[in-house]
């Protein structure tokens, strides 16, 4: 061995590591409040977890190395769940632990933080923070109310639908819409709708129905079923808000249980009561429901006043035919009198002609000689043979004035009117007996929708899942364990079979 007496004091690594552990110890006596964001995954193992701990300024690149035993862990994650902030430690949750301060005992000597307790308060106060910092943003962008602006088609047709395939967001908006299922066309997006890339993601959803559908919608639906207030935290992010309160297509949101409220619900166009899938299907359903009443009112005054024109046309129609008659006869009659009146005065006129050619022959026969005499017999014989030609052609002119106007009454269609009103009636028959089809064929098609939800929902239930060859793991209450934690927490189990209950006991990994 080298005597060290002859160089200067000093340490081995692990008296050095000893000394500083003291030192940290003493001058932090006890446990010690910090505050911070889980910069990084859980590692979980049986006897504890590890995970990175950084300052809640990003800018500040440091982290501390923290440790948490595993009943430790479990009283933290408790108090998170029972306010409903978090289910369990995740990334980039805020967080307000109580620690012990020390150092590594392995490998690399550096100063790492021990989990004692949380304040689960103060994460939850960050999150709702959030949402107020969001929306006073936007407020001040003078972009908040944006989606309040936008007007919503009367009669929607194509609706978007952004959530997450693995969630069950879009099986209740269509159970709520039954049985007006197929009264829209959607349009489904599948979006990831927590962690840190739901943001990215809900977004890119957004633009994507706004721009490449090739179809225009009426509407957009970001739907998200419930959880904790972490896992919904997305929707307070600034970037996700803007976009929503920047579209061009009015947005309507359903996210969380009806007691959750986010900047992104009160920046949309419309948030239905209640503020779940469940509530965006139930208003839909509703708003076809009343559609579809509306559309049966119009349809009725339509039948009402086809029937009211009807009835008037019917009516004026047979007063005229009584008066045709009557104004055949009045007619008649006077076209005969100006006929009799034409023909005296013809009459007249040819009389008075024939009495002054007459007189001119007389004067004449006085002042001309014997041997003309024959002359002028043969002239005045002459003008009255024209003078009764003229009225035997008047006469008969009257006659066929009188034939032809008899001929014209006998040609009038006095049941024309009557034939048309017989055609009308029958077509009014054809439409109301078509539109009774139609509906009869519309209730045939909602009584196979339902019968086919019928079954899907008889297929889906639990007894029907364990025939199929699964099984159930139920916990000392009774409840399922759904999670690997959640069984890792207990010691003892059961599991379901369709035809029975066995005990289980799990097993510690060494």
């Amino acid at each position: 061995p080298v005597d060290a007496a002859p160089f200067p004091n000093s340490y081995t690594v692990s008296e050095l590591r000893n000394h500083i552990d003291r030192v940290l110890r003493s001058q932090l006596a006890g446990d010690v409040w910090v505050r911070g964001v889980v910069a990084s995954e859980i590692k979980r193992y049986a006897w504890g977890s590890y995970f990175d701990l950084s300052d809640e300024d990003d800018r500040q690149n440091l982290h501390f190395s923290v440790e948490a035993r595993s009943h430790q862990l479990a009283l933290v994650e408790a108090k998170l769940k029972q306010l409903g902030v978090a289910d369990r430690l995740e990334k980039d949750l805020p967080v307000f632990f109580l620690v012990q301060v020390g150092l590594s005992v392995k490998y690399t000597v550096n100063v790492r933080l021990t989990l004692v307790d949380i304040l689960p308060e103060y994460t939850q106060s960050r999150i709702r923070n959030q949402r107020e910092i969001t929306l006073d943003r936007l407020k001040e962008e003078g972009i908040l109310d944006n989606q309040k602006k936008l007007r919503l088609p009367g009669l929607l047709d194509h609706i978007g639908i952004i959530t997450s395939s693995q969630g069950t967001s879009v099986q209740d908006i269509m159970a709520a819409l039954l049985p007006f299922e197929k009264a829209y066309n959607f349009y489904f997006i599948d979006s990831r709708m927590e962690g840190a890339r739901a943001v990215e993601s809900v977004m890119r959803s957004i633009d994507f129905l706004e721009l490449g559908v090739g179809v225009t919608l009426d509407a957009i639906v970001v739907a998200r079923g419930g959880g904790s207030e972490q896992s919904l935290a997305v929707f307070n992010d600034y970037r996700l808000c803007r976009r929503i309160c920047l579209a061009t297509v009015p947005v309507l949101t359903a996210i969380g249980h009806e007691k959750d409220l986010s900047a992104a619900e009160l920046c949309s166009h419309l948030t239905p009561t209640p503020s779940t899938p469940s509530g965006i299907g139930k208003f839909l359903h509703d708003r076809a429901l009343a559609l579809r009443q509306q559309l049966s009112g119009v349809v009725s005054n339509l039948i009402s006043y086809v029937a009211r024109v009807r009835e008037g046309e019917m009516a004026r129609i047979r007063g005229f035919a009584r008066n045709i008659p009557v104004m055949a006869r009045q007619a008649l009659k006077f076209r005969e009198r100006v006929f009799v009146d034409m023909v005296r005065r013809f009459h007249q006129s040819a009389s008075f002609l024939v009495l002054d050619r007459e007189r001119q022959v007389a004067e004449k026969l006085r002042s001309v000689s014997l041997r003309n005499r024959k002359e002028l017999d043969f002239q005045h014989r002459r003008l009255s043979e024209m003078s009764a030609g003229l009225l035997s052609r008047s006469r008969m002119a009257a006659r066929r004035r009188k034939l032809e106007l008899g001929k014209t009454i006998s040609r009038l269609d006095f049941l024309k009117r009557s034939r048309q009103n017989r055609m009308q009636r029958a077509e009014l028959s054809l439409l109301g007996g078509n539109i009774l089809n139609l509906a009869r064929k519309k209730m045939r098609d909602e009584e196979k929708g339902l019968d086919g939800h019928l079954r899907l929902t008889q297929a889906s239930a639990p007894d029907t899942i364990l025939k199929k060859g699964f099984t159930m793991t139920l916990g000392r209450d009774g409840r399922v364990i759904k999670t690997d934690g959640a069984f890792r927490s207990v010691g003892r189990a059961r599991l379901k079979f369709f035809d029975g209950v066995s005990a289980i006991v799990r097993e510690e990994e060494s």
